[in-house]
């Protein structure tokens, strides 16, 4: 059971999005992020995460497809997946920074908390990534299909 004095890191997401890829696998602001109160950068951050929602035939509309994350971000890993995504119908990439060190553990508690439809393999690998002294996770700006605030030092959690 974690003790109310432990220190966990903690770490706020600030999601963007919506992003569409473009012709030619350029990623871009969707034209209705231009209908937000807030403004959609034009570039992705190099190192960080990344969702992919859409529509999925068991889990409906708006789904949660995907959650990964890189260190080149709009470079390499977001048009690896412009194969599948051209299969999608409008499927919107949502985009936070988060520090090198601590992308791959961001991403692990983001994919065992949500289980995302296209990361099955993954849900159970929350173990290694985390820190050991715990992570939190405040996610805010448009995080659309994630859940406020997730914590590998929650109960729940600490089953793995």
């Amino acid at each position: 059971m974690h003790h109310p004095d432990h220190k966990s890191v903690f770490v706020q997401l600030q999601w963007h999005g919506p992003y569409r890829i473009a012709a030619g696998r350029e990623i871009r602001p969707a034209p209705e992020a231009e209908l937000g109160s807030q403004a959609v950068p034009d570039r992705l951050p190099d190192t960080g995460v990344y969702m992919i929602v859409g529509n999925h035939h068991v889990h409906g509309p708006r789904s949660l497809l995907y959650i990964g994350q890189s260190i080149e971000l709009a470079k390499r890993r977001l048009p690896s997946h412009a194969s599948w995504l051209e299969n999608e119908w409008r499927p919107e990439i949502f985009a936070a920074a988060v520090k090198e060190d601590l992308v791959r553990a961001v991403e692990s508690l983001l994919i065992y908390a949500h289980s995302p439809a296209y990361c099955a393999r993954e849900v159970s690998k929350l173990g290694e990534a985390v820190p050991d002294e715990g992570l939190r996770i405040w996610n805010t700006g448009s995080f659309t299909r994630l859940l406020p605030e997730v914590s590998s030092v929650h109960p729940w959690y600490r089953n793995v």
